[in-house]
Formats: structure tokens, sequence, C-alpha cells
């Protein structure tokens, strides 16, 4: 279904380009299998040098949490400040005798930009833009072979 709206997409893009109605086709449609359907920010893909990171390991009852957290800043374009926050939590799920009978994963991916930039046009006025950005990520899961856990 998805290759099929994909040529429906080509065969229209190739109707309403440029080119005139003359020229034959020169390639057929390419063929795609990969789709896109949620990639995260660049910013928060992978984090560059001078990244702060704090670890922590946090015991409550028998269950052992290990948090990793990262933060860091960057200039994605003139004048604009963007704030990048990475947190990774995973929890061994620790039954009465010790022994594990599961997981809890937890994370968390933000990133916040804002920021001003004035130019000037060529007719001499200046033009401001002003950006503001939030994006926010949070995956939850949790696995466990005790049925009382539930």
């Amino acid at each position: 279904m998805v290759e099929k709206s994909q040529r429906e997409m080509e065969d229209m893009m190739r109707r309403h380009s440029l080119k005139s109605g003359m020229e034959p086709a020169t390639s057929p449609p390419s063929m795609s299998t990969s789709l896109d359907i949620s990639t995260p920010s660049s910013a928060l893909a992978r984090p560059p040098a001078g990244v702060s990171t704090s670890r922590d390991v946090i015991t409550t009852g028998k269950n052992v949490t290990e948090r990793e957290e990262k933060r860091w800043e960057d200039k994605p374009a003139p004048g604009v400040t963007r704030t990048n926050r990475v947190l990774k939590e995973n929890t061994e799920l620790k039954g009465t005798d010790g022994s594990v009978v599961g997981s809890k994963t937890r994370s968390e991916q933000e990133s916040h930009a804002e920021g001003s930039n004035e130019e000037v046009l060529p007719d001499g006025t200046k033009k401001r833009t002003f950006t503001k950005n939030y994006e926010t990520r949070k995956v939850y899961s949790f696995n466990t072979s005790d049925p009382k856990a539930l």
C-alpha cells in the first residue's frame, strides 16, 4: 500500500515537473522500501563534544535504578540557542528473594530552542525573525516474568 502511494506521488510529481511534456521519462520510477515515520531531531540523535553527563545509581527497596542524564547547548542558526537534554533510566525489578524478575526502562529527549536574528534586506529594511521551538519524546517500557508485579 505504501509502495502504491509512493508510485502515485512520483507519477504526479513527474506530470507537474518543470520539464516540457514532450520529453520522455529517462528512468523508471525508483522503488524504496524504507519509510521514515518519526526521526528525532538532529540535535538529539548524537550528542556533540562538551556534553555534561551525570550518572546515578538509586536503590529503592531491592530494585536498582541506573540513571544517566546528558545536557548540552548548540547554535543551529544565527542568533538561536538550543538546549538539549537526554535522560535514560534502567531499573532491575527484584522479587522478595532478591532474584531479578523484570526490568523497566524510561527515556526522555528534550530540545528547547529560542532566539532571534535580524537581517538587512536589499531595499534597506530590516527583517527580524523570532524562533521558539520545543520538542520532546518520552518512551516507557516494562517487562516482567512475575505475575504479582503487574
